[in-house]
């Protein structure tokens, strides 16, 4: 389930890097589209293009300001992913002392083993999770 829920955050992700994308392209093309035609005519009538020289300029803006989005994104999911494996790390054992409680023929030792065999299973399962809901229809 928490593989499930991080893979929701993650579309948050990729939907902001989406929206970065586009906010960067469409920058460049707009402002690339004033500046390219820009030329200066010297005295003697000869005329050299300077615009494409500055579109270039544009383009490096443009990508650095896209990827400064992006960035944001990440600051902004990477601790809800974070938090979110965390809880569910905490949460386990938590979870197993409280099953066990009830049954006082159950060893401390063996609450621990199942603890860690629980977050063992779990650190599987996640890493197959993963591999079914990674997309890669980029």
């Amino acid at each position: 389930m928490s593989s499930i829920r991080e893979d929701v955050i993650n579309d948050g992700r990729t939907a902001g890097y989406s929206e970065a994308d586009w906010k960067a392209k469409l920058a460049y093309h707009v402002i690339g589209g004033a500046v390219t035609p820009m030329y200066f005519t010297t005295a003697g009538g000869v005329s050299l293009a300077f615009g494409d020289a500055i579109q270039r300029g544009v383009d490096t803006w443009a990508w650095e300001w896209g990827n400064r989005m992006k960035g944001e994104v990440d600051a902004k999911v990477n601790p809800r992913i974070a938090d979110e494996y965390l809880e569910v790390n905490n949460q386990l054992p938590i979870m197993i002392r409280e099953w066990a409680k009830d049954r006082p023929e159950i060893q401390e030792s063996f609450i621990q083993d199942y603890s860690r065999d629980v977050l063992e299973g779990r650190n599987r399962g996640t890493e197959t999770a993963h591999k079914y809901l990674t997309d890669t229809t980029n």
